[in-house]
């Protein structure tokens, strides 16, 4: 099943898709938590522009508040990353967070290439070589021709 080429796990097409509900629920949540560390980021904007200085101080009213939301910030960015490290001990590669794409090493008759996928498609229809990205991707069916 899990096949290696040197140190790079690499997938099958077969494998790569049956990764996907996992990567699109991973994927969500990360793009939520994105989400909720704006709006944290707003809130705190607003309450500096409303106190400056002033609401670094402890014994401002707000300070306990801004503190908070900036914890809450941390928390999310953790957790952020934590989804990340799952991504990426299934061996895949998060190459856009915003854009949700992520890739797979394929060996294609002894050279590794990409399998490439976006967030929202149904299954594994693209690949790129290593040396170029997203931009340059192809239609999976040109993978088994070489050339």
């Amino acid at each position: 099943m899990d096949s290696q080429k040197g140190f790079v796990r690499t997938f099958t097409v077969e494998e790569a898709n049956r990764l996907l509900p996992f990567l699109e629920a991973a994927l969500h949540k990360i793009a939520g938590l994105k989400m909720r560390m704006k709006q944290l980021d707003r809130d705190m904007e607003t309450l500096y522009e409303i106190w400056g200085e002033e609401l670094l101080q402890e014994a401002n009213i707000d300070n306990k508040l801004y503190r908070q939301s900036m914890e809450k910030k941390q928390a999310a960015a953790l957790s952020i990353k934590a989804e990340i490290g799952a991504i990426s001990s299934h061996g895949c590669i998060v190459k856009d967070l915003d854009k949700g794409l992520v890739d797979f090493y394929y060996d294609r008759s002894g050279e590794l290439v990409f399998l490439c996928w976006k967030r929202g498609e149904t299954g594994i229809s693209h690949w790129h070589p290593l040396s170029s990205g997203s931009v340059s991707r192809r239609p999976l069916e040109e993978l088994a021709v070489k050339g």
